[in-house]
C-alpha cells in the first residue's frame, strides 16, 4: 500500500483503536467527569420501556438502576443533595460510556491477556464471593459457641516469647551453600556453650537487633517474619532450633521464656466471635466454589513444569 501523504497519515491513525490503557482510563473517569459536567449525552437515545431495574441498554446490555443511583448519590454528595436533570443525563451518559468502554475491552480480548485487568477481576469476583459467604444468617447462641470452643487459637490473647537470636546473611559473593553451611557451624557453637551474646565470624549483624524480653508474637513478626516466628512459636522453652531459612538469610533461635496465651469469656468477646465467624464464611465459601469449578473445569497440565 502507497505511503498515505502526511496530513492523511495523521488522520488515519486517529482512527485507530484506543488503547487499552486508554480504555481503562476512560472507565475510571466516569463518575468523576459526571460529576464536573465535562460530558454531556448528544440527545439521540430514544426513551423506551424497561425493566424497572434497567435504566439503559447498551447493545443489548442492561445499565442497572442500582448502579446509576449509587452514582447519582455520589454525586449529590457533592453538591449538597442538588441534582438538576440535566446532571442526572450526564450521570447516566457516563454510565453508558463506561458499559461502551467495557465491551470494547472485552472487544479485545483484555480480560484473557491483560494481567492487570485479569488481576482485578479475580479480586472483584473473590469480593463478591465472600461478602455473600458473610451476608449468611446469624448463627444461633448454640452454633456460635461451638465456633468459639473449635476455634479458641483465634481468640487467644497473644502467647508472648523471649528468645536468643543469631542472624546468618549471604555476603557479597558468597554462594547460597556457603552461607547455610556457615549458619550450621554458628548452631554447633552456639550448642557447645558459646555465648548468644558473643560477636562471632561466622554470625552477621540483623537488620533489627531483636530486644531480649518478652514480645508477643505480631510483635516478633515484625524482627523475624513469619516463618521464623511460626517456628519460634512451635520450640519448647530452652530449646533451640536448626538455621531456619528465609528470605536469603538463616536465623537461629533459643526460645529463653513464654508467658501462654490466655483464652477470654465468650460473653466478653462475642461480637469478635461473631465477626470472625462471618469472615469463616465468607472464606468458606470462596474455597466451596473454587473446588465445585475446579471439579467441572477441564484443566490439562504439562508434564514439566
Amino acid at each position: 500500500m502507497a505511503e498515505l501523504p502526511g496530513r492523511a497519515k495523521k488522520m488515519a491513525d486517529t482512527k485507530r483503536p484506543a488503547r487499552p490503557w486508554l480504555l481503562a482510563m476512560g472507565a475510571l473517569l466516569g463518575i468523576a467527569l459526571a460529576a464536573h459536567g465535562v460530558v454531556a449525552g448528544d440527545g439521540k437515545d430514544k426513551p423506551v420501556e424497561l425493566a424497572k431495574d434497567v435504566v439503559a441498554r447498551v447493545n443489548g446490555k442492561p445499565v442497572a438502576r442500582a448502579d446509576f443511583e449509587r452514582a447519582l448519590a455520589a454525586v449529590a454528595a457533592t453538591r449538597q443533595g442538588k441534582v438538576s436533570p440535566e446532571v442526572k443525563q450526564r450521570v447516566l451518559d457516563r454510565l453508558i460510556d463506561e458499559e461502551l468502554l467495557v465491551q470494547r475491552g472485552m472487544e479485545l480480548g483484555l480480560a484473557e491477556r491483560d494481567r492487570k485487568v485479569r488481576r482485578d477481576l479475580s479480586a472483584a469476583v473473590i469480593d463478591l464471593i465472600v461478602a455473600r459467604g458473610r451476608q449468611q444468617p446469624v448463627p444461633n447462641e448454640t452454633k456460635l459457641r461451638q465456633f468459639y470452643e473449635q476455634q479458641g487459637h483465634l481468640f487467644s490473647r497473644a502467647t508472648a516469647l523471649r528468645l536468643e537470636h543469631s542472624f546468618v546473611r549471604q555476603r557479597d559473593g558468597e554462594s547460597r551453600r556457603a552461607a547455610a553451611s556457615r549458619a550450621e557451624q554458628l548452631r554447633q557453637r552456639l550448642a557447645d556453650g558459646q555465648p548468644w551474646s558473643a560477636s562471632s565470624t561466622l554470625s552477621d549483624l540483623p537488620p533489627a537487633p531483636l530486644p531480649t524480653v518478652l514480645l508477643p508474637l505480631a510483635k516478633l513478626r515484625d524482627y523475624l517474619g513469619p516463618s521464623v516466628t511460626k517456628a519460634a512459636a512451635a520450640l519448647p522453652v530452652g530449646s533451640m532450633s536448626l538455621p531456619i531459612e528465609a528470605a536469603g538469610n538463616w536465623h537461629i533461635i533459643r526460645v529463653r521464656e513464654r508467658k501462654v496465651a490466655s483464652k477470654p469469656q465468650f460473653e466478653t468477646i462475642r461480637a469478635e466471635v461473631l465477626a470472625e465467624w462471618q469472615r469463616s464464611a465468607g472464606s468458606r465459601r470462596l474455597r466451596d466454589f473454587l473446588e465445585r469449578r475446579r471439579a467441572a473445569a477441564t484443566i490439562d497440565i504439562a508434564e514439566s513444569l
